[in-house]
């Protein structure tokens, strides 16, 4: 696999299976498009991307990690705790 090309990954994560039916997150550090020799493919090349994460002083693909269940967007709740007077 040859990464080709790195895109920011702003508020996603990566979802785990934990301990029984629990599940975690991981943030991804970021997305990588990646190309491999493949048949059958346009000019020989497979394109993916992979969405990636940090396992212990590595960065790995998440879909490569046996517990990898999905990508998912989160974006946090927040309140606004000042009022504005707009007039």
């Amino acid at each position: 696999m040859e990464i080709s090309s790195i895109i920011p990954a702003t508020n996603w994560v990566a979802v785990f299976k934990s301990k029984g039916d629990e599940e975690s997150c991981i943030p991804l550090v970021c997305w990588a498009l990646c190309s491999t020799m493949a048949p059958m493919t346009h000019k020989g090349q497979k394109i993916e991307i992979h969405g990636m994460v940090c396992s212990g002083a590595d960065i790995v693909s998440a879909k490569s990690e046996k517990s990898f269940l999905r990508y998912e967007l989160s974006i946090n709740d927040f309140e606004i705790e000042q009022e504005f007077d707009l007039n």
